[in-house]
C-alpha cells in the first residue's frame, strides 16, 4: 500500500526535490564566501531542468537525435574542463556555466523536436510572457553590461515554452509547497541550533536580515497556501491549525528582522489568503 502510495505521489515528490534544491542554493547564494556562491548560483539551470524532467516525452531520451548530442557532450565537456583549469579560470563559474549550456542545448532540441505542438498553445501568447522577455531582454542591453540576465533569458523562455502539463500543475504546486515548507523546516532547525539569535535583528543562517525576512515571506506563503488547499480538499482541521500555527510561526520570526519589504509581502499574502479565500 505505502509503495502504491509512492509511486502515486512521485511526481509530487520530485518537485519538492527540485525546490529543497532551490532553498538550498537560495541559503548557500546568501551566506556562502564567493566562490561556493558562484557555485550554487549557477544551478539554476539544473533545477530548472529537474522540474521539467516530468514535462518531457519518455522517448525523447531514447531519441537518435538526443543520444548522438550525449555523446558529443560526454566527449566535449570533459575537454572543457581540462582547458578551463589549464587556463587558471575560475572553475566554479565556467564549469557550472558549461553546464548551463549543454542544459539549454538539451530544452532547445526538445522545443524543435515538438514545436508544432508547443507554438501551438494558446498559453504562449499571453501578455506576461513578452514582458518578462522584455525586461531580461533589457537587463541585457542595459549599462551594467553584464551577460548574466542572458541565461536567464533562455531558461526561463525555455521553462515557459515546455511548461507544465495540465495534469500535472496542481502536483506541481502542492509539491512546490510542500518543499518550501520542508526547507523551512529543516533550516530553521539548523539556524535554532548553531544560530538561535545573536545580533538585534534576526539574521538566521544568512548573511543578511533582508535576506533571512524573505526566506520567512516565503514559508509563510507557503503554509498559507498548504492550509488553503488542506481547507479545499477537505481535510482534517489539524493539518490546517498545523499549517496556521507554523506560518503564525514565520510572522514571528519575521518581524524578529526588522524587514519592511518582507513584512509587506506577508500582509499582501494573509489578506489574500484570510480574507480573499475566507481561510478561517
Amino acid at each position: 500500500m505505502n509503495k502504491i502510495r509512492l509511486l502515486r505521489n512521485k511526481e509530487i515528490l520530485w518537485y519538492s526535490a527540485c525546490t529543497l534544491l532551490l532553498g538550498l542554493m537560495d541559503q548557500r547564494r546568501g551566506s556562502a564566501p564567493g566562490n561556493i556562491q558562484i557555485l550554487f548560483a549557477n544551478l539554476i539551470g539544473v533545477a530548472v531542468l529537474g522540474i521539467l524532467i516530468p514535462s518531457i516525452e519518455k522517448s525523447f531520451w531514447r531519441s537518435k537525435g538526443i543520444l548522438v548530442q550525449g555523446a558529443i557532450c560526454a566527449i566535449a565537456f570533459p575537454v572543457y574542463v581540462v582547458l578551463v583549469r589549464a587556463r587558471g579560470l575560475q572553475t566554479e563559474l565556467y564549469i557550472t556555466g558549461g553546464m548551463n549550456v549543454v542544459i539549454i542545448a538539451f530544452l532547445i532540441h526538445y522545443i524543435l523536436r515538438n514545436r508544432k505542438d508547443i507554438f501551438g498553445k494558446k498559453e504562449l501568447y499571453l501578455p506576461g510572457f513578452g514582458i518578462i522577455m522584455l525586461m531580461l531582454f533589457l537587463m541585457l542591453i542595459s549599462v551594467n553590461k553584464t551577460v548574466w540576465p542572458g541565461l536567464y533569458l533562455v531558461l526561463f523562455a525555455c521553462f515557459y515554452l515546455i511548461g507544465i502539463p495540465q495534469e500535472n500543475r496542481e502536483k506541481c504546486m502542492l509539491g512546490i509547497l510542500c518543499g518550501l515548507a520542508l526547507w523551512f523546516i529543516i533550516q530553521q532547525a539548523i539556524a535554532l541550533a548553531f544560530r538561535p539569535y545573536d545580533y538585534l535583528r534576526y539574521k538566521g543562517l544568512y548573511s543578511g536580515e533582508t535576506q533571512n525576512g524573505l526566506f520567512y515571506m516565503i514559508s509563510f506563503c507557503a503554509f498559507t497556501g498548504l492550509a488553503l488547499y488542506a481547507k479545499e480538499k477537505k481535510m482534517k482541521k489539524l493539518w490546517i491549525t498545523g499549517c496556521f500555527v507554523l506560518s503564525a510561526g514565520c510572522v514571528s520570526l519575521l518581524l524578529l528582522t526588522g524587514g519592511k519589504s518582507s513584512l509587506f509581502g506577508a500582509v499582501v499574502g494573509g489578506a489574500v489568503g484570510y480574507l480573499l479565500y475566507d481561510l478561517f
